[in-house]
């Protein structure tokens, strides 16, 4: 039974991530939650104290996808290219879930940092410095260096975020969408690195 178990909090999981996608933060009510995924609320509460918990531990697998994605990316990419694929992934993430990180963090500041928010900080930390290790790594190789650190890897994950919220409220083709992302790798690359 234990698998049957694991089996229903992955349920679960992926039925927040439905929710979220479908109808957005407010719709993510832990009784929603077990009516669709068919578990008991008492259940539910065994496994995650409330919803900003299951929204931090889908955008924590979320991340650390993200930071084997990362570490995974050939090391003879051009510098462009690294950028260029770190701000999709910031796209496609902020599509699937961080379009609700501001609610979430409004929700989640007066509260104190339970494991699930530790490790959701802790797996962003550390896909901003899996990231800012990229892209240094691919400046020197063409002879450049990266003038980045943690604020400036957020500030990269801001303008990626950006694009894609001004996309889905303007509703931009797809085509549009690769253009802005085109002008901020070549205004970012420009502006973040430097003769070495």
């Amino acid at each position: 039974m234990v698998g049957d178990r694991s089996q229903r909090r992955r349920d679960v999981l992926e039925t927040s991530t439905n929710l979220l996608h479908e109808s957005g933060w407010a719709a993510l009510t832990m009784r929603e939650v077990a009516a669709r995924t068919g578990v008991s609320a008492g259940a539910l509460y065994q496994w995650f104290d409330s919803k900003d918990e299951i929204y931090a531990e889908l955008f924590t697998a979320r991340l650390n996808r993200g930071i084997a994605q990362f570490d995974a990316m050939p090391d003879d990419l051009p510098f462009d290219d690294v950028l260029a694929s770190m701000l999709r992934w910031v796209q496609t993430t902020w599509i699937t879930l961080g379009r609700w990180q501001l609610d979430y963090s409004e929700i989640a500041r007066g509260r104190g940092p339970g494991p699930a928010r530790s490790a959701l900080s802790e797996a962003y930390r550390h896909i901003l410095e899996v990231g800012s290790v990229k892209l240094q790594a691919a400046a020197e190789r063409e002879g450049r260096r990266f003038l980045g650190d943690l604020d400036t890897m957020h500030m990269i994950w801001g303008i990626a975020a950006g694009i894609a919220q001004r996309a889905e409220i303007l509703q931009m083709e797809t085509e549009r969408v690769d253009q802005m992302m085109e002008r901020a790798v070549r205004s970012l690359s420009a502006g973040l690195t430097e003769s070495a």
